[in-house]
């Protein structure tokens, strides 16, 4: 779990760098800026959990799994964002941040059971 936070904290760093930049610099929508970070990170954490953390090869099945799973997790990602900023009046770098602690849980236990079993 150590080496999945590991990588997290990197895919986390280009997500909300990127949700950042695309949203206030570029004056994105918010759902997609927060799309995008997340599917950065996503193919990012992909590829570092394959070789370093559980140490399997790259196979279009595992990449299957984990884009399915990933889609799981941009929704809630995604979810948690919109409505907090929107319904709820939260900065949506606060959602965010919360949306991430969410996700990491999501993400570690569905693709420790599923993609990388």
């Amino acid at each position: 779990m150590l080496r999945f936070a590991g990588v997290g904290v990197i895919g986390t760093a280009l997500d909300y760098t990127i949700l950042i930049v695309t949203h206030q610099t570029f004056g994105w929508v918010l759902i997609w800026a927060s799309t995008a970070g997340f599917l950065v990170g996503a193919v990012n954490n992909y590829l570092f959990n394959s070789f370093w953390t559980f140490e399997q090869k790259l196979t279009w099945n595992k990449f299957y799994r984990f884009i399915t799973l990933a889609i799981v997790g941009l929704i809630l990602n995604d979810l948690i964002v919109v409505v907090l900023s929107d319904s709820f009046d939260w900065n949506f770098k606060v959602a965010k941040l919360l949306a991430i602690f969410v996700v990491f849980f999501w993400n570690f236990l569905a693709n420790k059971r599923w993609t990388f079993d």
